[in-house]
C-alpha cells in the first residue's frame, strides 16, 4: 500500500510539473527531471551493483528516499519507458550499499 501511494504522488507531481520549463532536479519539486527517460535495460545498467553516490551521478536524485536501516528505497519519477510507455515510477532498492533490485510500476 505505501507503494502505492508513493507512486501515485509521483505520478500527481509529474502531471502538475509537465508544463514547467524548468528541467532541473529539484527536491522541492518531487520530480526526477533533467533527464530524458531511458529504456528500462538502459536503466537497469546504469544502477544495478552501484552505490548511491554512482547512481545519483548516473541518473540523476530521486523524487523521494526510503532508508531503512541498511536498506534503501529510491523511488524516481518517469524516468524509465517500456516500449512506447513510460513508467510513473521506478524503485531502487539498496542493501549493504548497493542496488540489489529494480521495480517498476506499470503505466494504468
Amino acid at each position: 500500500m505505501r507503494h502505492l501511494i508513493a507512486a501515485s504522488i509521483a505520478v500527481m507531481f509529474a502531471v502538475f510539473c509537465t508544463s514547467c520549463e524548468d528541467k532541473k532536479t529539484t527536491a522541492s519539486s518531487g520530480l526526477t527531471t533533467g533527464r530524458p527517460a531511458m529504456a528500462r535495460a538502459e536503466f537497469e545498467k546504469a544502477v544495478m551493483g552501484k552505490t548511491p553516490k554512482e547512481v545519483s551521478a548516473a541518473v540523476g536524485e530521486p523524487a523521494q528516499k526510503n532508508p531503512a536501516g541498511s536498506k534503501e528505497e529510491w523511488i524516481f519519477a518517469m524516468i524509465t519507458t517500456n516500449g512506447s510507455k513510460t513508467d510513473p515510477a521506478t524503485k531502487v532498492y539498496f542493501e549493504g550499499g548497493k542496488v540489489v533490485k529494480v521495480e517498476y510500476v506499470e503505466p494504468s
